[in-house]
């Protein structure tokens, strides 16, 4: 496993508007290349991220701006971990990912809801979602690997 040279963590507000998850997603990136990961664990890591900020933002703030989600990303030792956090409405997701069924030959069948979490929990070591003091909050940890020489 890769050995993170500089731990650190950074956070991040934003507005709850769709717009933002961009900037998350961009941020995210840059500290992932600053790092040296691969480009799997940086690809992952972004859409994870910026899936959590807009199920943050469509489902506790129901699309209103003026609210906060938190963002922080924490590297250290061989993992990256982010928390997404809001004050919005609780979810009822516990962190548990619904499995799918539906033909991928037929791509018209994907269905248009719950495909973020269960990204989430596909790509990511561990997943945690939490209910604290008012707050909702998303944990994920990716563990890095090694890029292999060829």
């Amino acid at each position: 496993m890769k050995e993170i040279e500089k731990p650190g963590s950074i956070t991040f507000v934003i507005d709850s508007r769709l717009e933002n998850v961009s900037f998350i997603g961009v941020a995210a990136r840059g500290i992932c290349n600053y790092l040296s990961l691969n480009e799997m664990d940086t690809y992952y890591v972004e859409l994870c991220l910026a899936e959590a900020v807009t199920n943050a933002i469509q489902h506790a703030y129901q699309l209103k701006p003026g609210y906060s989600v938190e963002v922080n990303l924490l590297f250290a030792g061989n993992s990256v971990t982010l928390r997404i956090c809001d004050s919005g409405e609780p979810t009822d997701l516990k962190g548990e990912a619904c499995a799918f069924a539906f033909d991928p030959e037929r791509p018209q069948n994907v269905p248009e809801r719950g495909m973020g979490l269960f990204l989430i929990h596909k790509l990511m070591d561990e997943v945690l979602y939490e209910r604290i003091d008012g707050k909702n909050i998303l944990s994920f940890k990716r563990y890095l690997i090694e890029e292999e020489c060829s």
